[in-house]
């Protein structure tokens, strides 16, 4: 479901591009895609997949479609601050998809994110998790 969902993504941002350009509108910005981690369920048998989580950036812009367990790290390891990140995506709300995501707030916290606001977008149950995870770090922040 996540491949097809962010192949889908990038086919109708490549569309778009094309589509301005012809359009004589300015060159558009550049686009990444990283596959942070790819595989499905919760489990950890082995390191070689980690559960689902994707780096898009757009410009100077970072999202972040999902959180499975590894994602802060995998995004350090490919050169991602986690300070930079703008908005985060989860898709839903299964355990493969948010492990990471309390940490991943934190992280970003720690590594510097003063100057901006994550945005996040989600499925109801999205803005509780958020609240409890800040809830569970407030003795760190403050």
């Amino acid at each position: 479901m996540m491949k097809k969902s962010v192949a889908m993504l990038a086919v109708c941002m490549l569309a778009q591009s094309h589509l301005a350009i012809a359009a004589g509108a300015p060159a558009p910005q550049e686009i990444n895609i990283v596959l942070l981690g790819t595989k499905g369920g919760p489990s950890l048998l082995n390191t070689a997949r980690l559960p689902q989580a994707t780096a898009l950036t757009i410009g100077d812009k970072i999202w972040l479609i999902d959180a499975g367990y590894g994602a802060s790290l995998q995004l350090v390891k490919n050169g991602i601050p986690l300070r930079n990140i703008n908005t985060i995506l989860l898709t839903h709300l299964h355990s493969d998809h948010i492990l990471d995501y309390p940490s991943l707030l934190m992280n970003a916290w720690a590594s510097g994110l003063k100057d901006h606001t994550i945005q996040v977008y989600g499925p109801p149950g999205t803005q509780a998790m958020t609240k409890a995870s800040w809830k569970v770090f407030d003795r760190d922040i403050t």
